[in-house]
């Protein structure tokens, strides 16, 4: 701003302070252990997985309703 003895470097100083501030969160989060790891994995896998089924029973879904489209299509000409 026009007048401000500080000019541009007070916006710069609040940033590096958060910065600062991530590193340092990120610094004391605890480690997960392999065992904690895998579970994660393993719940993860499984929910991709479910999804998938889903995806496929929705496919599934959408050519029977093509199908019965052109029945009714072909029942209507």
């Amino acid at each position: 701003m026009a007048g401000d003895p500080h000019g541009d470097k007070t916006h710069e100083e609040p940033q590096a302070q958060e910065d600062l501030g991530q590193q340092q969160t990120a610094q004391d989060q605890p480690q997960v252990s392999g065992t904690d790891w895998e579970k994660a994995v393993a719940v993860r896998d499984e929910k991709t997985a479910a999804l998938e089924a889903q995806v496929a029973e929705a496919a599934r879904n959408a050519e029977a309703a093509e199908q019965l489209r052109n029945q009714i299509a072909e029942l209507k000409a």
